[in-house]
């Protein structure tokens, strides 16, 4: 077992990860947007 050869189970999980962050990013960004905009109609 080289640890250089890249397993598919660790190329599944760091493809997930990275999905994951992608989705937690364009979250956050629509939820300050949303928070921005309520913000805005608020004042």
């Amino acid at each position: 077992m080289g640890s250089s050869s890249l397993l598919p189970v660790d190329w599944f999980i760091n493809s997930f990860d990275l999905l994951l962050r992608l989705i937690h990013l364009r979250v956050v960004k629509t939820l300050n947007c949303t928070k921005y905009k309520h913000y805005h109609r608020k004042k």
